[in-house]
């Protein structure tokens, strides 16, 4: 039997997700595909357009079998942890047989190579990415320098270089040096995105990238109808619904608790990512707050990207520090499989984890505390607050008050 995974963020799910999971079903033969899925805040470092329910039910509805979240901590960080994450749970399930992810080239043999030499860190590689770095490259621009320096077909450099500096192939790469890690027998599937490329504000026939779909869903007055020839059908019933509820989340959702915790936080040394020099940054441009992406924008210089800012001002307000990253580490990346939804096929599988798996399976975080380790109980925490952070900003929004994750009935 074929099992293949997939590490998806769905923000929100369009029909080049689906082209991937159909792809995965009838030309690749998979039996069944398990997906990773961020949560409620996603690694651009903002909350996601929808709750995570919501887009596990959408996930489950267009052919995939089981979703499983990927812990804040890693939905949150830079490509590696995310990948890393990613791929480590997917693995311990232990019934993963293939991995298929997109990428701008689809070429199995530059990813299994590339991802070789970087997990390898020949002496030639380390010595010029020092000598990179120092000479006050990026730490990307020096790790191409660094990769170039070791590769041996020197005709290939061009396109090898290109290859690597690519978005999605370097996810896709990151994806690879992890299944290289822990199980190298698993079969990888790069696959081509159609359509528009990841942050493409552009539409190209019935395809779009997440971030259009975002953008135009959260410009005034819009209605599910803007995006109906970009996501599936099943979807737009749950966008009219959190279009009328008012709880489709825009990332200055969270400006007024982001401000309340930068005025009350004096030290941002402990907290996930964030380095001296943007420390400072927030320190000396508080004054001038007015929303999160305003905030973004003043913080950005050259070595400072709005990603990375992003990323740790979200850290901020969900209280992520340096200290949790070295738990996530310790448990592998993968403390636990939280369900957030699965098929009838789905229930199958999830007796086949039973059975395989040490990993902690479960579905409500009440059945499951008293089994977790002092490790996986401070991520679980953390996935909580983060639960709940999400949950206020709905509540906020609308008006409306939703259940908690004790609270929430599950439904399939």
């Amino acid at each position: 039997m074929k099992t293949f995974g997939i590490i998806a963020e769905y923000n929100p799910f369009h029909n080049g997700h689906r082209y991937q999971i159909n792809y995965a079903k009838e030309a690749l033969g998979a039996d069944n595909v398990v997906v990773v899925m961020s949560g409620d805040f996603v690694q651009r470092g903002e909350p996601a357009l929808i709750d995570k329910y919501k887009r596990s039910n959408i996930a489950i509805s267009e052919g995939a079998d089981l979703i499983i979240e990927l812990p804040t901590i890693a939905a949150t960080s830079s490509a590696e942890i995310f990948a890393e994450s990613g791929i480590n749970l997917l693995l311990s399930t232990n019934i993963i047989t293939d991995i298929v992810f997109g990428c701008e080239d689809e070429s199995p043999e530059l990813f299994l190579k590339i991802a070789k030499l970087l997990n390898e860190e020949p002496p030639l590689f380390k010595e010029t990415l020092d000598k990179e770095l120092r000479s006050g490259k990026s730490y990307a621009a020096a790790k191409t320098s660094a990769l170039l320096s070791v590769w041996e077909e020197k005709e290939q450099l061009p396109i090898v270089s290109h290859f690597f500096n690519s978005p999605n192939n370097l996810l896709g790469i990151e994806y690879t040096r992890a299944i290289l890690k822990r199980n190298p027998s698993v079969n990888i599937h790069p696959l081509t995105r159609v359509g528009s490329s990841h942050d493409d504000l552009k539409f190209n026939g019935s395809y779009a990238s997440a971030s259009f779909i975002r953008n135009t869903l959260l410009s005034p007055g819009a209605t599910e109808n803007d995006v109906f020839s970009f996501v599936p059908h099943e979807e737009l019933h749950i966008l009219k619904q959190s279009i009328e509820e008012n709880t489709l989340i825009s990332p200055n959702d969270v400006s007024f608790i982001l401000h309340h915790k930068l005025l009350e936080q004096n030290d941002l040394s402990e907290i996930l990512d964030c380095s001296n020099e943007l420390s400072n940054r927030i320190k000396n441009e508080l004054s001038s707050f007015l929303s999160f992406t305003q905030f973004c924008d003043i913080l950005k210089t050259k070595n400072l990207t709005h990603s990375r800012i992003r990323r740790v001002l979200t850290h901020i307000y969900l209280n992520i520090k340096k200290s949790q990253l070295l738990t996530f580490k310790d448990v592998n990346y993968a403390p636990y499989l939280h369900v957030l939804g699965f098929s009838e096929k789905g229930s199958s599988l999830l007796k086949e984890i039973k059975k395989n798996s040490n990993n902690p399976l479960f579905t409500s975080p009440k059945d499951i505390n008293k089994t977790l380790n002092k490790n996986q109980i401070e991520i679980l925490t953390s996935d909580l607050f983060a639960a709940d952070v999400y949950r206020s900003i709905m509540t906020n929004k609308s008006g409306t008050t939703f259940p908690t994750e004790f609270t929430r009935k599950f439904m399939n």
